[in-house]
This record gives structure tokens, C-alpha cells and sequence, in this order.
């Protein structure tokens, strides 16, 4: 039988090697079978991916009460200090009571010399027999006393209401300076836009563009220098104080847009206090009328009952015995006088209508204060608010009741959420979230705190190891073991964190994805299995942070997973040919693009992971250009930090 041997020998050294083919190779008659590729395979399964986030907030109590005091005066006690807790019904501070126990005083010695009056006429059988005609006088003085409380009721709700109306037009006035801070910053984003507008209708160049954009041109993109400088005199004409410094995403159809809606949302607001300031306003007018009426009231029922006693003394000034039922009423009228006198005095005392926190005194003794002083907010501490803030896209994933847990220093606690915020604030351009812990958690009102909560979850599809997709010219792909071979997938993906990611379309149940990955791995390569577990099994992993706060799906904040051949290894490739240049490595997963553009799905040319390295070639616009497969790329300058000079010693 012939055979056919292939020899090399090498005599550079006393040692001979003899190669040979590794793959199919014919010797004589004898076939020899390719060796099959080892690698590790998982079932596809269907799964839920869960990424956390944590977020800055601040603590408030859940209700505020402010305490006035009832009575104008002089501080003369304080019982409470800030951060103190108070029950119900305990004093909280004093004023001096002199005049009012001196008007006490007199009231009771009128009472005890009218009484004493008419102890003298008592046994009188004349005044006996008047007891009939004096019984209407007395019901007469119950309603003295009826209609004096009213007055004072009227009177308490006239001030009550007078101080309501003073906080809704406080309200109304700052709403209508929102207003007007919201509305000139429209009308100046408006007439620079209409501005721009004609620019971009004179220089194609800027079509499409950002007024930014524009102005970073030059004259090689095809635009004349008398329009990139006209671009960048737009562009600074944007600068402006806190309230109406605008950003090139303002100048343009939907900042436009945007900025006329915060102005008639604004607007909205303050033309609904203003209402609420109007009713207010018919408020005070009728609790006057009202105080108005019970004065009257007061007056002409004290005023028929001292025409009545005169008609009564006049009819009875012969008989001395009839004074007895008349000094009767005169004690019942000192002792409204008493009543009335320690009423007043009551009003001296200042106590706590609720439990809770004392959080602030704005008064101090020996201060004289009136009746409209703010003197102490008292915090109910039954249950606190958790506020903080996130983007758009961290804010359509949550919903009200969704729990979340709180942290302080080596404080933790759990709550819900209660309000999710409509429109962003102005200035950060973030949605405010509210939720509720409890007030035995011992985190104290106005400290920050650690908010942590689920922020993303995608359950479309199969989850695989971050690492087993691919990326060329724009296109996610995989592999999966079918008949003992290699085959390529391509594939759509979803939410990932910095070990997984969900693949929502291109593989089916059953099939099983190939995880690991070397040089020979390719379409149609015979391989053999080695079945590992998937990681499906774990549903909920904190996911990454990014330096923007920006969403981690990939369509805000430009974060994915990572190219099987990474930066780091290819600048490993480059550093005789780089020698001594600057080199970045990126802070978390992101995307590597071929343009410096975040919004273009299509220019994602493949992922690096935390600490993969880059020659960096220069920067633009907040991108770091950098050398990625032997081409000039883009990265976010957001994620990416000085890694040191290539060459120089580690």
C-alpha cells in the first residue's frame, strides 16, 4: 500500500520536528476525519431580566401643620425646641396672660357682688310672685349667650379664612412668575428658531442638523464659512441667565414645541390658583357677612334685653322686693362676663392640636407676636416621603405601588411609591417620584437617602450569556449547535445588564446557543458539546449606573454589551504602531459607533466592557474618537477615563 508522508526538517537547532495536517488529510488510501471543535452550549430559555437602580432622595413628613398663635402678645414661655416630640393637647408656648386675669378678676367680682345683691332680696314675697313675668327675661339672656358665641365663632372663621387667602395668593404670585420665566424663554427660543430656520433654508449643509451641529462645521463638509459663522452666533446667542438660557435641543421643532407646552402648563396652573385665590376671595367676603350678621345679632338681642329690664324696673320701682329677680339676670349676665373672660384667657395658652415632631420654632420669648405669626411646624412622623428624581424612560417603567427600599447609613426600610410626576422639573429635566416608608424606620425628615427599586424588566424572549452575540456591520448574531455542526443565527436583542441579554427574536425553544467562543469558531465547523447551566435561573441583577443616569437599553445612554474581539485586545494589537499615544478605557459597557451620533441604532459597530482599553485619536462634541479594528470609532466622553500612555511602564 502506498503512503505519502509530508517532512519537514529544520536544522536550526540539534531538534527535528515533523509536521503535519491537523484537518482532513489524505495518506494513501487512508482518510483521516476533522476533529470536532469543543465548545459549552445552553438551552434557549424563556426568562425574566430585572435591572435595579439606585437613586438620591430626600425624606419629608407626610403631613406638615403650622401653629398660630390665637391671641396677639408677648412671648412669655417656649416649651419646645426643634426636633422635640409632643402628644396632643400638650402646651407648646405661653403669652402673657396680665390684662386677661385682671379682666377675669373683674368679671368674677361683678359677679360676686351681684350675687351678694341679690341674696339680700331673697324671701321677698313680691319678688316671689314676679318669678312668672321675669321667666321671659332670663330666656332672653340664654340667647345673649348663644348669639355671643356665634360672634366669636364668625370671627374665627373670618381670620381663619383672611389667612387662607394671604397663602393663595402667595401661591398665585409664584405661579405667575413661573409663568412668565416659562413664557419668555418660549418666545426667545421661538424667534431663534425662526432664525435658524432661514439659515437652514440657505445652507443645505445644516439640514437636519442641531444648531450646534451646525456651528462645530466646516467648509469641508460643504457649508460656507459666512453660514457656520452665522450657526455659531445663533448658537451663542442661546446663553442667558438661570431662566432663560436655552440648549440647542430647544431650537429646534420639538424644543419648540416642548418649551410652548411647559409655557401653557404653567400657565394652567397659575390660572387655577388664581381661581382658587378668587374663591378664596368669596370666602373671606362671606364669613364676613357672616361675623357682620352675628354682631348684629348680638347687639340687638343685648339691646331689646335692656329694654326689656327697663320696662321691668319701671313697672316695679315701688315694690323693692321685685330688684330680687332683676339682680337675678344681672348675676346671670356677670357670669357670661366670667365665661367670656376665661375664654380669652384660654387663649393665651398655645397647645399641639396633633402628635408629632416638632421641626421648626420661629418665635422667641419676650418676641411680641399677633395672631398671624407662624410660631411652629409640627411634622406628623406617622409616615414619611421619600422624593427623587429620574429620566423619562427610567419613569415609564415604574408604577404606583411598586416597592422599593430606602437606605441610611445602617438604616433600611421599605416602601411604595405613591405619586409618579406628569411632566419633568424645568431645570433638571427629570421626573420627580414620591413614595412612602415608615415613620418607625428612624430615618430622620429633611436627610438623603439611598433609593433603590427594579428600573428595567424585559421578559420577551430567550436570556444567553452576554457574551455569546456578536456584532458585524450592525447586525447581532450568534451561533447554535444543530446536527453537530456551528450555525449562525442572526438575532434582534433586548434589556441586557453586564452578563446577560435577552434575545427577542431569532431563536426558538429548544435551540442551544453556543456560549463560548474562540478563533475557529465559525459557520458550519463541527463541533462537540459541553452542556452548561443557563442563566435564566437568576431573574434579578443590579443592573449598571450610568455616569448620565440615562436609560440602559441603548436607545438614550449609549451602554451594551461587549465585541468578542474587545478594544482592550486589539489596542494590545496596536501598541508598537501607537506607541507613546493617549489611552482610554472604558468606566462601563458601552457602545462603540462609527459616527458620533446616539440616536442612530444602525452605527453600533460592536460593545466594550468595563476597563477594555483604546488609543484615543482626538475628541468632538462630548465622543472620544479612539482606534477600534483598525478604524477610527466613537465613545461616549461620558464613559471613558484616562487609562495612561501606551509603552510607558505599568
Amino acid at each position: 500500500m502506498k503512503k505519502r508522508f509530508l517532512i519537514c526538517i529544520l536544522t536550526a537547532t540539534v531538534s527535528m520536528t515533523f509536521l503535519s495536517a491537523c484537518n482532513k488529510e489524505t495518506i494513501g488510501d487512508i482518510t483521516q476525519e476533522e476533529e470536532a471543535l469543543t465548545v459549552n452550549t445552553i438551552g434557549a430559555e424563556k426568562g425574566t431580566l430585572v435591572i435595579s437602580e439606585t437613586f438620591m432622595g430626600s425624606v419629608s413628613p407626610e403631613r406638615e401643620l403650622k401653629i398660630y398663635p390665637k391671641t396677639a402678645g408677648e412671648v412669655t414661655k417656649i416649651n419646645v425646641k426643634a426636633g422635640d416630640y409632643v402628644n396632643a393637647g400638650d402646651v407648646l408656648f405661653q403669652l402673657d396672660d396680665t390684662f386677661a386675669q385682671l379682666d377675669l378678676k373683674s368679671a368674677q367680682t361683678s359677679l360676686s357682688r351681684t350675687q351678694a345683691e341679690v341674696k339680700k332680696s331673697q324671701g321677698s314675697d313680691t319678688v316671689l310672685s314676679q318669678q312668672r313675668e321675669w321667666q321671659g327675661l332670663e330666656n332672653q339672656n340664654s340667647k345673649i349667650a348663644d348669639s355671643n358665641y356665634n360672634l366669636n365663632t364668625a370671627n374665627e372663621d373670618y381670620n381663619r379664612q383672611l389667612h387662607y387667602l394671604d397663602e393663595a395668593k402667595d401661591k398665585e404670585n409664584i405661579a405667575y412668575e413661573d409663568y412668565k420665566k416659562a413664557a419668555n424663554k418660549y418666545d426667545k427660543a421661538r424667534d431663534i428658531f425662526e432664525v435658524y430656520e432661514g439659515l437652514q433654508a440657505a445652507e443645505p449643509a445644516f439640514t437636519g442638523m442641531t444648531v450646534d451641529v451646525a456651528a462645530s462645521m466646516t467648509t469641508a463638509s460643504g457649508a460656507s464659512q459666512e453660514h457656520i459663522n452665522w450657526a455659531k452666533g445663533i448658537l451663542a446667542s442661546l446663553a442667558g441667565g438661570e431662566d432663560d438660557k436655552l440648549y440647542p435641543t430647544d431650537i429646534t421643532s420639538a424644543g419648540v414645541a416642548s418649551l410652548k407646552s411647559a409655557r401653557e402648563s404653567r400657565y394652567n396652573v397659575y390660572a387655577e390658583l388664581r381661581s382658587v385665590r378668587e374663591g378664596q376671595e368669596d370666602k373671606v367676603t362671606s364669613a364676613k357677612r357672616s361675623a357682620d350678621r352675628a354682631g348684629k345679632s348680638l347687639q340687638d338681642d343685648y339691646t331689646t334685653y335692656r329694654q326689656n329690664v327697663d320696662n321691668m324696673l319701671v313697672n316695679d320701682i315701688a315694690v323693692l322686693e321685685d330688684t330680687k329677680r332683676i339682680q337675678q339676670i344681672e348675676v346671670n349676665a356677670s357670669s357670661i362676663g366670667v365665661e367670656k373672660a376665661k375664654q380669652s384667657l384660654e387663649q393665651y395658652i398655645v397647645t399641639s392640636p396633633i402628635s408629632g415632631v416638632v421641626s421648626k420654632v420661629d418665635i422667641k420669648e419676650y418676641e411680641t407676636v399677633s395672631n398671624g405669626t407662624e410660631a411652629i411646624l409640627i411634622e406628623n412622623t406617622d409616615s414619611m416621603t421619600v422624593e427623587f428624581s429620574v429620566t423619562e424612560k427610567v419613569r415609564s417603567n415604574l408604577s404606583v405601588g411598586q416597592e422599593l427600599s430606602v437606605e441610611k447609613d445602617s438604616i433600611s426600610a421599605s416602601g411604595q411609591v405613591f405619586e409618579i410626576s406628569e411632566v419633568p422639573d424645568e431645570r433638571s429635566g427629570l421626573f420627580v417620584i414620591k413614595a412612602a416608608i415608615p415613620g418607625t424606620s428612624g430615618i430622620m425628615s429633611g436627610t438623603r437617602v439611598s433609593v433603590t427599586l427594579d428600573s428595567y424588566k424585559d421578559d420577551s424572549g430567550f436570556i444567553v450569556p452576554n457574551d455569546a452575540v456578536y456584532h458585524s456591520n450592525g447586525q447581532e448574531y450568534l451561533f447554535v449547535a444543530e446536527n453537530g455542526k456551528a450555525v449562525r443565527r442572526n438575532v434582534k436583542t433586548g434589556l441586557f445588564d453586564a452578563d446577560r441579554i435577552v434575545i427577542s427574536e431569532g431563536l426558538n425553544a429548544g435551540d442551544r446557543v453556543i456560549t463560548s467562543w474562540t478563533s475557529e469558531l465559525k459557520e458550519g465547523v463541527k463541533i462537540k458539546e459541553n452542556q452548561v447551566k443557563s442563566p435564566v435561573a437568576v431573574t434579578d441583577v443590579e443592573g449598571n449606573d450610568t455616569a448620565s443616569g440615562e436609560d440602559m437599553s441603548g436607545d438614550t445612554a449609549d451602554v451594551a454589551d461587549t465585541d468578542k474581539e474587545s478594544a482592550a485586545s486589539k489596542v494590545g494589537k496596536e501598541e508598537d504602531k501607537n506607541a507613546g499615544q493617549k489611552r482610554v478605557k472604558a468606566m462601563t459597557t458601552v457602545f462603540v459607533r462609527s459616527a458620533p451620533n446616539a440616536d442612530d441604532n444602525g452605527n453600533k459597530l460592536g460593545k466594550a466592557k468595563p476597563g477594555d482599553e483604546f488609543v484615543a485619536v482626538g475628541e468632538e462634541n462630548g465622543w472620544t474618537r479612539v482606534i477600534y479594528n483598525d478604524s477610527e470609532a466613537y465613545i461616549k466622553s461620558d464613559y471613558v477615563t484616562v487609562a495612561g500612555n501606551t509603552g510607558e511602564a505599568e
